[in-house]
């Protein structure tokens, strides 16, 4: 088979569908990659890594598109890639077509076949591709609103994220699923309630229990000695005080 990875085209974004190691596992199970130049680059990916894990590096995404049996990319084609798709192509990203019916019909029209990321499920019923990404959006979410806090002075004034001598930490509500956003918010010293509907089915996975309490000291230390708790309740506040 033919493995096309033309390079994302969407607004801000710089990840890549294939890494050089992908291109070295294929390739030594018999198949041919075609990867475009500078495709690897918004990932700090050269052409040349490319070129010495086996791939043919091209210059154009067209020609890439042309070529392929199967394209693999990381997000939905964008409306300047419609014209490249086309029957017995198979597209492997993530398509999310639920709010794309201009892109659902496209590929409907054009006879591709689509296999979504976000639609492969484990024989447990879990979402090896969906939940990695929903992970780094959770980790994410609190840099992203962290900066955007800065941009508001009379916010910025009155709380300082992570505190500092005699100034205790600002003080955060996370909602939902918020494993990973409250471990990078104990990171910053930062005071925060969680509230989590699912805190229960994350006990029964046996993980970190994240509605449990942390140890009393030094939030540094306590971010390393997590307790595992029954979730007795929905939500529980943990304050960090402010580092000396």
């Amino acid at each position: 088979m033919i493995v096309g990875v033309p390079k994302e085209v969407k607004d801000h974004e710089t990840r890549v569908g294939l890494v050089p190691s992908g291109v070295t596992a294929l390739c030594e199970a018999g198949h041919k990659v075609l990867v475009q130049s500078t495709a690897g680059a918004g990932s700090v990916l050269t052409d040349e890594e490319y070129i010495g894990a086996g791939a043919i590096v091209l210059p154009t995404a067209a020609e890439v598109w042309r070529r392929a049996d199967l394209v693999v990319k990381v997000k939905e084609p964008q409306p300047q890639e419609y014209g490249h798709l086309r029957p017995g192509l198979i597209l492997f990203t993530y398509l999310h077509l639920a709010p794309l019916p201009e892109l659902t019909n496209r590929m409907l029209e054009a006879k591709v076949s689509g296999v979504a990321y976000e639609t492969i499920h484990d024989a447990d019923g879990s979402l090896p591709l969906l939940t990695p990404m929903s992970e780094v959006a959770g980790r994410m979410s609190v840099q992203v609103g962290a900066q955007y806090l800065e941009a508001f002075p009379a916010a910025a004034h009155a709380h300082e994220r992570g505190g500092r001598t005699h100034v205790r930490p600002g003080g955060r509500a996370v909602s939902g699923g918020a494993q990973r956003r409250a471990r990078v918010l104990i990171g910053l010293w930062v005071s925060r309630t969680v509230r989590n509907a699912e805190a229960r089915k994350y006990t029964r996975r046996g993980a970190q229990n994240e509605v449990s309490a942390l140890p009393d000291g030094n939030p540094r230390e306590a971010h390393n000695s997590w307790k595992r708790k029954p979730a007795s309740t929905l939500e529980k506040r943990w304050d960090c005080p402010s580092p000396a």
